[in-house]
């Protein structure tokens, strides 16, 4: 595994292969006959599909997502992408040639409307809908919204697809002053390339302390000093209103100051589980898809992997929420190791 310090936080690459190993260590004979569709072409998404294939599952696999793109990991999104840069050739976790290869098929550009468990049935937006023997929800999450109620729309930015990252890219070409809310990984990571683009850099957080989630005081000290020293200014324990003035983007923090003037903001203010499906279908859901240790939902033909879980963790001593590209690969392999 090699490891590649960036700005923001340390971003572990694994080393694999778009090959397919069969590993026939369990019998699956029975189950070729059968149809294993997934919610979800992310990580998760796609590593149900690789472990399926990989321990010799001989049946239909349907794998479906919102996004046209073949599934990627998402760290390079706020590094290499958000440079401009493509997105590496090694971050695409299924190819297009390799699902082929493997019979997976991918439904992609298709948004899932509803799953009828009775039935047994998963229906698109689109008209287009398919019956499974087993089912696995890897919906993962999309990015907390915040009010911008009279700012220009075009001027507001969030970080979370491939899409939003070439976009958000454009609008910092043609930007000199970034102001970004949200003092995580990813708004980090943000400040980190825009001032590495020579722009003038704003982080606004309402916590105390930067990454204050996921990190001990003292790497937030360490974070805060490396960023001050690239030259960001970051406000803590900061709540800002944000206006337009008809030029401008203005960040009022309430400190009696002049308001932070802006040509765009990227919020990033975290994510939230997309467990809409599960909610309306039935299942049992708690700041995520309630599962078990090995992906199991309160539906015994239906698993669920990555962000969108909660799931026991040994380690914790607890039942949590991870948001991690390894906890997501982690969980799919375990759920579709429990499947067959």
């Amino acid at each position: 595994m090699g490891c590649r310090w960036r700005f923001g936080r340390p971003y572990a690459t694994p080393a694999r292969s778009q090959g397919w190993r069969q590993v026939p260590d369990r019998e699956t004979r029975g189950l070729s006959m059968n149809t294993f569709v997934i919610i979800g072409a992310g990580q998760a998404g796609a590593w149900v599909a690789r472990s399926l294939r990989n321990s010799a599952f001989k049946g239909r696999i349907v794998l479906i997502g919102d996004e046209d793109a073949a599934p990627y990991e998402r760290p390079p999104l706020s590094k290499e992408v958000l440079k401009g840069e493509p997105l590496p050739d090694s971050c695409t976790v299924l190819k297009h040639e390799a699902a082929a290869e493997a019979e997976v098929e991918l439904w992609l550009g298709e948004s899932v409307k509803r799953i009828d468990r009775e039935a047994h049935l998963v229906l698109c937006a689109s008209g287009r809908e398919i019956t499974y023997d087993k089912l696995f929800i890897a919906t993962g999450s999309r990015v907390r919204m915040l009010p911008t109620t009279g700012l220009p729309q075009d001027r507001v930015f969030y970080l979370r697809t491939l899409h939003d990252a070439e976009r958000l890219h454009q609008a910092m070409m043609r930007s000199q002053r970034v102001l970004i809310v949200g003092g995580g990984w990813i708004g980090l990571e943000v400040a980190a390339v825009a001032r590495g683009m020579g722009k003038q850099v704003t982080v606004i957080e309402m916590a105390p302390r930067l990454c204050a989630r996921a990190a001990p005081p003292a790497v937030s000290d360490y974070l805060q000093n490396l960023h001050a020293r690239h030259g960001v200014d970051v406000y803590l324990d900061t709540r800002a209103t944000l206006s337009w003035n008809g030029s401008k983007l203005e960040a009022d923090t309430g400190n009696g100051k002049a308001p932070i003037a802006a040509d765009m903001v990227v919020i990033a203010a975290g994510i939230v589980p997309n467990v809409e499906l599960a909610t309306e279908c039935g299942l049992a859901v708690d700041n995520g898809i309630v599962v078990d240790d090995q992906g199991r939902t309160s539906d015994p033909d239906i698993f669920a992997a990555g962000d969108v879980t909660n799931h026991p963790n040994r380690h914790a001593g607890m039942r949590l929420r991870l948001e991690s590209w390894e906890n997501a690969q982690n969980q799919a392999i375990a759920a579709a190791r429990a499947a067959l």
